[in-house]
């Protein structure tokens, strides 16, 4: 966006990039992009085919760019809000390393344990004629299962990645948005996530030249949040039948809870005053402070939870498999009795 501001048309600012690229998987995209615009493809057009990494909305957008000529703006404006989502979901991230530390930890200790420990316990038991605790025999059957067949370790990572590339389908086919959305701390920073980066999306639309209903058009589509897409949808609808801005964000602001009567204001005064991006803007402005402190108390939460369930996880599997040590003398007890 920054070279084409300066002059740079599209394809010589993409053939420099591809030179500037390291990772490969981006060089490939760049590559396809100036392949299918040397064909006579549009770039709105090419981002459409990749619709895995671009959503429908960045599509609708740029190829509104391109028909008014605004393209580097609207290219300058997503740089922002991705900028804006990657801070965010980099911060989650860096507090999910310790969780994930322990978590991996704990699993290779036990997986440790039972590999050459579990079955040395299993020979003792059985010269005192015993066996091992019910808990221990199905941990015990899952290590001789990876030992016979190590390709069953492939399910787990085959899973993560399916999931990763299937969120979307995950996320909507298990609902896991809803049940989010229903914790405490967590429901709560996940709706000022979804409301601010909706609102930050419709400024950077009302930006690009797109005027309010076709704006609303498009982030209804683009939205995940179901309360706020239906939102959308109604404030859209009451739009097209004639209604005004203001009027129609009042109608509906039981949809944005706490937050409804402060964005129907803001739309009012921005729709009286005639600069609906400025006082949009500063609102948003102060919804990013309030994310902050948001994002911060979601943080100190996260940690803690995480770390406390996955600590139990790994402690039930090491109990499993230091369970038969502990009844170990018991049994050995018996054996001299006998």
């Amino acid at each position: 966006a920054k070279m084409m501001h300066v002059g740079f048309p599209l394809e010589r600012t993409l053939r420099l990039q591809f030179k500037m690229l390291t990772n490969p998987y981006e060089k490939y995209f760049v590559a396809r992009a100036i392949a299918s615009m040397g064909n006579g493809q549009k770039f709105s057009d090419v981002i459409e085919e990749w619709n895995r990494i671009f959503s429908k909305a960045s599509h609708l957008m740029l190829r509104h760019a391109e028909d008014s000529n605004g393209l580097n703006q609207v290219l300058l404006h997503i740089g922002t809000y991705q900028r804006l989502v990657m801070r965010i979901i980099k911060r989650i991230k860096s507090e999910m390393i310790y969780p994930a530390f322990v978590f991996i930890t704990g699993i290779l200790v036990a997986c440790g344990l039972g590999f050459f420990f579990l079955p040395t316990l299993e020979n003792i038991y059985a010269s005192f004629g015993a066996q091992l605790p019910l808990l221990t025999q199905f941990f015990l059957s899952f290590i001789n299962a990876i030992k016979a067949c190590p390709i069953v370790l492939l399910i787990p990572f085959a899973a993560i990645v399916t999931a990763c590339f299937q969120r979307k389908r995950l996320i909507r086919l298990l609902q896991l948005d809803r049940l989010l959305m229903l914790l405490p701390g967590i429901g709560k920073f996940l709706w000022k996530r979804d409301l601010l980066l909706s609102f930050q999306f419709l400024l950077l639309l009302l930006k690009s030249g797109i005027p309010m209903a076709n704006a609303l058009n498009i982030l209804r589509e683009a939205t995940q949040n179901k309360k706020l897409k239906q939102a959308f949808e109604q404030i859209y609808e009451s739009i097209s039948n004639g209604h005004d801005v203001a009027g129609s964000f009042l109608d509906y602001k039981e949809f944005f809870e706490k937050d409804g009567e402060e964005i129907a204001n803001v739309v009012e005064i921005g729709d009286k005053t005639g600069d609906l991006n400025a006082v949009l803007s500063n609102f948003l402005e102060n919804k990013t402070e309030e994310m902050n402190f948001e994002l911060d108390n979601f943080s100190k939460v996260l940690k803690p939870v995480l770390t406390i369930g996955i600590t139990f996880f790994v402690s039930l599997v090491i109990f499993i498999v230091v369970l038969p040590l502990m009844q170990l003398t018991s049994v050995f007890v018996q054996n001299v009795g006998h």
